[in-house]
């Protein structure tokens, strides 16, 4: 275009003044994109443990186990077995639960009965 152009960031205006930009050319970094993709692999990495710990957690401890069902053998008494499958509970209140959960209007319980005992 001009005969006289000059290299960098100068510019050759009509009768041959040349003026210069003062400020630098913008420089770009390679750093830049190498940042975002290690700052994208720690969120990755951060959002991937979190979920082992919470999956963890629920596999390992979190979750409560569903209710048992127990078969009443002869000689059988809820007392007996609320405090055989509840050690160190109030066995009063497991009593209760009992025949709560198992629709009883008392204690009395058949050979062959099939109870359900709720989880700890």
């Amino acid at each position: 275009m001009f005969p006289d152009t000059v290299s960098g960031m100068e510019h050759t205006f009509g009768a041959g003044t040349v003026v210069r930009d003062s400020s630098l050319p913008l420089r770009y970094s390679r750093r830049g994109p190498v940042r975002r993709r290690l700052k994208a692999w720690i969120i990755a990495v951060a959002v991937a443990v979190a979920a082992l710990l919470l999956l963890g957690g629920v596999a390992y401890g979190g979750a409560s186990s569903g209710p048992e069902h127990v078969t009443v053998r002869p000689g059988d008494t809820l007392w007996a077995i609320a405090a055989a499958h509840y050690p160190g509970d109030d066995i009063q209140y497991r009593l209760a639960q009992l025949e709560r959960v198992n629709h009883l209007l008392d204690a009395e319980l058949s050979p062959g009965e099939i109870l359900t005992l709720p989880a700890p």
